[in-house]
């Protein structure tokens, strides 16, 4: 029928008749039909001083089903759907006691939102066939419309920049050469040179080229540029004791958290 959650069912080992296995109807009056995922499962069967059980392994995701003792008809345990039992009926007009032993008066097998009939017959000769170790599969319907009584929740998590350690720095020095009077410069005492494509925290350090250092700028731009490479940092041409450098070739080194670099620019001091 159209409303049965498992289809087919095959009997990998052990001599159960597979023809004894009957998919069960689903009912909107359920509540557990938000559980069923299309997917098909192992069954293992287990006998233990209780009684026989089964593990139910999901074949799609490999996660072992839980156990829980799920009533169809009773709200407050629609959370516990995503689980197995057995149970003696799945009519909703009808007392529903689950447990996690198979009996002559519990045929039924609830796996996530999906139901089938252990026997049709002699109710008692066929669970006795069942053995240790006999392993089934069941086959679930893969077209399902999504039952009207769910509940959902929906998470969201918040989008985050993942810097990436291995990023090649692409820092720059304009203009470069550097000529103390450009024109662009509104006054002789309006020195300044930009270092553009920084990462969003770093360390510019300025060298002579024998190596002395003669400026150090500390950069912190708190809006992240694209990458973690998109900032600049203004420099005044004065060294830390507030001198203005001889004219010829300067380095510079950058150091940060996603990777360093070392440059050079030229200054000209014009007269």
């Amino acid at each position: 029928p159209s409303d049965t959650a498992f289809i087919h069912f095959e009997v990998k080992s052990g001599s159960y008749p597979v023809e004894s296995l009957i998919g069960g109807p689903t009912s909107s009056d359920f509540y557990n039909a938000w559980a069923f995922t299309g997917a098909d499962y192992k069954i293992v069967w287990h006998e233990d001083p209780n009684g026989k059980t089964i593990t139910v392994t999901d074949l799609l995701t490999n996660e072992t089903i839980p156990y829980k003792p799920f009533k169809p008809k009773d709200e407050t345990l629609k959370q516990d759907a995503y689980s197995w039992c057995f149970l003696n009926k799945y009519q909703p007009s009808i007392r529903v006691f689950p447990t996690q032993y198979l009996a002559d008066s519990t045929p039924i097998v609830h796996i996530c939102g999906g139901y089938f009939e252990l026997c049709r017959g002699d109710t008692v000769k066929l669970i006795d066939r069942i053995k240790d170790g006999d392993e089934w599969i069941v086959y679930s319907r893969r077209l399902r419309t999504v039952p009207y009584n769910c509940e959902y929740q929906i998470f969201t998590t918040p989008a985050s920049f993942i810097r990436d350690s291995t990023i090649t720095l692409n820092v720059k020095v304009v203009p470069n050469p550097y000529i103390v009077t450009n024109e662009w410069q509104q006054t002789h005492y309006n020195r300044k040179l930009k270092f553009i494509n920084l990462p969003d925290k770093c360390t510019i350090r300025i060298y002579t080229v024998a190596g002395d250092l003669i400026k150090t700028i500390y950069h912190d731009n708190t809006y992240k540029q694209p990458n973690d490479a998109g900032g600049d940092e203004w420099w005044d041409i004065l060294t830390d004791n507030d001198q203005l450098p001889a004219s010829g070739v300067y380095l510079f080194h950058v150091d940060s958290d996603v990777g360093e670099q070392v440059g050079k620019f030229a200054i000209i001091i014009g007269r």
